[in-house]
């Protein structure tokens, strides 16, 4: 049924199926769907390799569908300090929940330097933004990283940046043909949209950030359970 709806979209916007992997196919895929909607889904601006080294000294090895990604778009329109700030932003809001849950300084502090590195994906001036993580058994998971814009501090989005970007792109569709006076925020929340993330409800990835999101919506780890 939902596969039939995402077909539909497509067709009616005149806009093929997706390909399946990260890759210049789905790149190419992108640039026209930008090019019919008028909104860019991606940047075509490779990231700076002096900002690449930034990232590497500071979180380490880069995963392997990010290493594909920087080398062809950078995740923000100003500088690669201003993320190391956004990461100190979220770490901050997340010793704030944390300590609001019961627990200690201490305790807090250690979440957050037990967690996984995040890296950026989508980091806008101002709105909805995603950050990504490594999970246990080598997911690439990305999650909302902006307490203002966004439908939840730390909620999961999507298993791998294909996922992530062919989101993006049929939000944009189903929006601008939905006859709810809805924003596009909340199409994010549309059932059909949060199928294509994949995020798992069995085994879901952990993360502080999640655990944020969890304690403020009392959801068990799924974008699905809205």
């Amino acid at each position: 049924m939902m596969e039939k709806m995402i077909r539909n979209l497509l067709e009616k916007n005149d806009i093929e199926k997706p390909p399946l992997g990260l890759n210049q196919e789905l790149y190419s895929w992108l640039k026209v769907a930008s090019e019919k909607q008028s909104v860019t889904f991606i940047s075509e601006i490779p990231m700076q390799q002096g900002d690449l080294q930034k990232l590497i000294s500071q979180l380490g090895e880069v995963p392997d569908q990010l290493n594909y990604y920087y080398a062809r778009s950078t995740p923000w329109p100003y500088s690669i300090e201003d993320y190391f700030e956004a990461v100190k932003r979220i770490e901050t809001e997340c010793i704030s929940i944390f300590k609001k849950s019961g627990n200690s300084e201490e305790e807090a502090r250690f979440r957050i330097r037990e967690g996984k590195p995040l890296w950026p994906v989508h980091m806008p001036i101002k709105g909805s933004s995603a950050v990504a993580f490594l999970d246990s058994i080598g997911r690439l998971c990305l999650v909302e990283g902006s307490k203002y814009g966004g439908l939840g501090f730390g909620r999961p989005v999507s298993i791998g940046l294909r996922n992530y970007f062919v989101m993006d792109v049929i939000t944009d569709l189903f929006w601008c043909e939905s006859e709810e006076d809805i924003s596009f925020s909340e199409s994010t929340l549309n059932p059909m949209i949060l199928s294509l993330g994949e995020w798992p409800v069995d085994n879901p990835p952990s993360h502080y950030l999640i655990d944020c999101f969890n304690l403020m919506q009392g959801r068990k780890g799924s974008p699905l359970d809205t």
